[in-house]
């Protein structure tokens, strides 16, 4: 989860507001999911509180055992203490007043904290806003001193940012967001520049990570990105993703240069610590692979090393694909390739090595066929200036 850190973070801040509350009672977390399991550990952990159970809405959460519907807390505030660590709702505070509960005494919701809030503008007590017209934007802060700034024209149609601590996301003019899950840890930026269609995105940003998207981005339906602690993903603009996986682990590095574009089922991973970089106008495919480690670590038996994913081997492996590069269908592109300007990789080809430019290479692994050729997105053109001057050079 990485949500601890040398500040008091929201979960720090709610098992302290426990124990000091909660007074011997049972303690109930509103809410059966992954955050309210951490808070339920945290109490056992760092205050011996064991007796923690859930309330839940979803009938298929309901044991009866440990997970209860909502309607078991009425009339038992001697009994229970209860903890929201949910979005601000307020039919949440109506329900646990009507079933006795005093606010600050009997329950602690940890977004009822709103300072202000208005249809362009929004502050809590913990630190954190919303800056400019956030309609549509269904949002929850579990954290602090966080800020979402929106640009002009904005349209947000049902989509989600879940924002912990001191993480910034800013989204610029005539920017386009729908029925996207946007979740980010702590300390990390989004920046997502004029113009960008962003639409059913799952993206999921680690602590201490930035992403950088240039202005006229599209981002097909059913996309998955996840960009975990410390890692950067950087992309130029008028970027073309159709439906694919970015996997970005920790400390990693990607850049994409301009005009990108890239079809459906791609799945890209970069391994911890390492890199990769994409040049202006570059072509992908379809079901493209790039993979910038093994995955998983391998030793020598004789010297009990590990002799692939150490940090000073990591931080040596790189992808490097040149400007105006053309990557073939279910082509797969591993750690130390080198591509060239202007360059063809085949479909289905394996590509680990130096491609020099204005090539056309294909085949397990990739090998070069042809040299001195030059390549343009118009289909069925007699002119060779459509690939662009600058790509019609002779293979060095």
């Amino acid at each position: 989860m990485g949500y601890r850190g040398n500040r008091e973070d929201w979960i720090d801040n709610i098992v302290k507001k426990v124990s000091a509350q909660y007074h011997g009672r049972e303690v109930i977390l509103w809410g059966k999911y992954r955050v309210s399991d951490i808070i339920a550990h945290t109490l056992k952990e760092e205050y011996g509180i064991e007796d923690v159970y859930y309330v839940d809405k979803d009938a298929a959460k309901i044991d009866n055992k440990q997970v209860f519907s909502t309607e078991f807390l009425y009339g038992k505030s001697n009994q229970y203490y209860v903890v929201i660590p949910l979005a601000f709702y307020q039919s949440v505070k109506d329900e646990l007043a009507a079933g006795g509960y005093i606010e600050g005494k009997d329950y602690y919701y940890f977004s009822d904290c709103i300072i202000q809030k208005k249809d362009d503008y929004y502050e809590d007590a913990h630190g954190n806003k919303i800056i400019g017209n956030y309609k549509g934007l269904k949002f929850a802060f579990s954290g602090f001193n966080s800020i979402i700034e929106i640009g002009v024209n904005v349209c947000i149609r049902s989509s989600t940012v879940y924002i912990h601590s001191n993480s910034k996301v800013l989204l610029r003019d005539n920017t386009n967001l729908r029925e996207s899950n946007i979740n980010i840890e702590n300390e990390s930026a989004i920046e997502i520049k004029e113009k960008c269609n962003i639409l059913n995105l799952d993206l999921t940003v680690g602590n201490m990570s930035r992403i950088l998207l240039g202005e006229g981005i599209s981002i097909g339906s059913g996309s998955d990105w996840e960009i975990k602690d410390g890692a950067m993903l950087e992309i130029g603009d008028r970027g073309i993703f159709h439906r694919g996986i970015f996997r970005l682990c920790e400390n990693a590095m990607m850049k994409i240069g301009s005009d990108f574009s890239i079809g459906d089922d791609y799945n890209f991973v970069l391994y911890e610590n390492t890199k990769a970089f994409f040049g202006d106008d570059c072509m992908v495919s379809f079901g493209v692979y790039l993979r910038s480690n093994d995955g998983h670590s391998i030793f020598d038996i004789n010297t009990k090393r590990n002799i692939n994913s150490t940090f000073e081997i990591s931080k040596e492996r790189e992808v490097i694909v040149g400007n105006h590069v053309w990557i073939g269908m279910r082509a797969t592109i591993l750690y130390n390739a080198r591509i060239g300007d202007g360059s063809i990789l085949g479909a289905g080809s394996l590509i680990k090595g130096i491609i020099s430019n204005n090539c056309i290479a294909a085949g397990i692994p990739a090998k070069t066929i042809r040299k001195d050729v030059a390549w343009s997105r118009k289909q069925g053109t007699d002119e060779i200036m459509d690939c662009g001057s600058r790509y019609t050079c002779l293979t060095k």
